[in-house]
């Protein structure tokens, strides 16, 4: 009986079914090990590179970022606050509930033909979802307010 004397991984083959298995299996392996290597060798070089004005630029968009979803929330919000407050704050909230809603299935079931149409139709809905949250914010807090017992309040 002739053995297979050749090792893969440092294993012998016993026959060539697995060792095929083998040699793939090391194969990835070994793959897995360079590439484990090579994103340890690119964190060790950013932990020892000096800040850059790349550094900075990343520091002002993400700020920018923070900004306007604040200065949106608030604006967002204080429409809806003004209208609460002109026809009513069940009903606004209604509305910005059944937008959430129908936003979100929309966002969820965007598909079209072509990429840029689902895209478009994403983003469209997207947009409204973002009206929705905002009126959520302050109305839910303020409803929760008033209806709260006198025990629980506060």
């Amino acid at each position: 009986m002739h053995h297979n004397t050749r090792k893969s991984c440092g294993r012998p083959a016993p026959s060539s079914s697995s060792h095929t298995r083998t040699v793939a299996l090391c194969s990835s392996s070994s793959i897995m090990a360079r590439s484990e290597q090579q994103g340890l060798q690119v964190l060790s070089a950013l932990d020892a590179a000096k800040t850059q004005w790349y550094h900075f630029t990343a520091i002002v968009v993400a700020g920018m970022g923070f900004f306007t979803d604040a200065y949106d929330l608030f604006c967002i919000s204080l429409v809806t606050k003004l209208l609460g407050d002109k026809m009513g704050r069940k009903s606004v909230y209604g509305m910005t509930l059944i937008l959430m809603v129908i936003c979100s299935i929309g966002s969820g079931l965007s598909f079209a033909h072509t990429p840029k149409s689902v895209m478009a139709t994403l983003c469209f809905f997207r947009f409204w979802l973002g009206f929705g949250i905002g009126g959520d914010y302050p109305l839910s807090a303020t409803i929760m307010s008033e209806y709260a017992n006198k025990k629980t309040r506060g």
